[in-house]
């Protein structure tokens, strides 16, 4: 969510002023470093972003992840037989996400001192189910060089 959809700015330039060449850009803002942390900590989900104390939003992400293993997984036809390892699949995801992490890195931060990781497969069920709800999508690096940009 923008600044603006959180309600803690009012947007400055029009997109469509931008992207047709009219936008004077220019502002100021209020929000200082320690506002986008926190921000950013709070998440950008609605009812989690209304729990006033940061207690509360820390329960109601974990219970997020926790319905997200225990129930929508196995309602999209993924049975998780080890709970933890997909939790901490997803926390190390979540932590190599906008990097250049490579798949050998996710995995060993996901099962640090194991010997027993999960199979490529497995790890390969985990992307796909994510992605069937909507909590990963992966999207390529920008390039300036790019034959996508309209």
């Amino acid at each position: 969510m923008s600044l603006f959809e959180r309600g803690l700015e009012a947007p400055t330039v029009s997109p469509g002023d931008l992207l047709q060449g009219r936008a004077e850009i220019g502002g100021e803002t209020d929000v200082v470093l320690g506002d986008y942390v926190e921000e950013i900590v709070t998440s950008g989900i609605p009812a989690v972003r209304r729990a006033p104390t940061a207690r509360l939003r820390r329960a109601a992400l974990d219970t997020y992840l926790a319905n997200i293993v225990e129930r929508e997984f196995p309602e999209q036809g993924y049975p998780v037989r080890r709970p933890e390892a997909l939790r901490a699949w997803l926390a190390a995801y979540a932590a190599a996400s906008s990097s250049v992490a490579k798949y050998s890195e996710i995995l060993d931060a996901a099962t640090p001192n194991h010997g027993d990781k999960p199979a490529k497969r497995t790890t390969g069920v985990y992307r796909e189910a994510l992605s069937g709800l909507w909590l990963l999508d992966p999207t390529p690096a920008w390039s300036q060089n790019s034959s996508a940009v309209a």
